[in-house]
């Protein structure tokens, strides 16, 4: 499944999510490199020079036979390579959402569902 295409139409990030890999192809050379790992939802930043990806455990279902997803963020960078931090237990899919990071004016499109937020019912006095 193709995840992202970087801004300047030069790589793609394929998540091959039967063998569990990342595959980033370099589109004018052919080559790519890759890493273990399922992801929901990837974005790069506007010079095309880091890409971020998500997973989310709560995507496993072993009644369909999905599993090996994790509470992961996955981040390529050209100069560094692949680094990878654990993300806090996420809760259950169930809307979708866009997250967005003001500060890397970064915006990842999710195939995930989030929660709605709980409404509280008012107090009566």
């Amino acid at each position: 499944m193709v995840l992202a295409v970087s801004p300047n139409d030069t790589q793609v990030l394929i998540n091959d999510q039967v063998r569990q890999l990342f595959y980033i192809y370099s589109v004018s050379g052919g080559s790519a490199t890759t890493i273990g790992g399922m992801g929901n939802a990837a974005a790069w930043t506007p010079d095309s020079q880091t890409l971020y990806i998500t997973d989310n455990a709560s995507l496993n279902n072993t009644n369909e036979g999905i599993t090996g997803h994790t509470d992961t963020l996955y981040v390529y960078n050209a100069n560094t390579g692949w680094t990878t931090y654990a993300l806090p237990r996420a809760r259950s899919p169930i809307r979708c959402r866009q997250a967005f990071c003001p500060r890397m004016r970064l915006r990842i499109r999710c195939r995930e569902m989030w929660p709605s937020p709980a409404r509280r019912k008012p107090r009566l006095s």
